[in-house]
């Protein structure tokens, strides 16, 4: 899960906090985080599981907006002819 604070300051603590609640969490940039949480049953309950700690968070900061940023996937639709290997692109003998 991606999550964005409007305040950059702030990052930093909430990286840690994060972490300290068992999290894998680490910066995309200076306002984003990526933020994943090992042995959660699936992903709706990660997703919970880091709202509440999120909530937690939050409670104690009224003023810094934090929000979840949509993952976008982008799949390559490439037909398997279209694709050489390095042993297809060797001249045959």
């Amino acid at each position: 899960m991606r999550i964005r604070v409007n305040d950059p300051k702030e990052l930093s603590d909430l990286l840690s906090f994060l972490r300290g609640a068992g999290a894998i969490a680490f910066r995309c940039d200076g306002e984003t985080l990526d933020v994943q949480l090992p042995g959660s049953a699936n992903e709706r309950a990660e997703q919970t599981e880091i709202g509440a700690f999120l909530t937690r968070w939050q409670e104690a900061r009224p003023d810094v907006v934090v929000r979840k940023v949509e993952m976008i996937e982008v799949r390559l639709n490439v037909p398997p002819f279209a694709v050489r290997t390095r042993a297809s692109a060797l001249p045959h003998r």
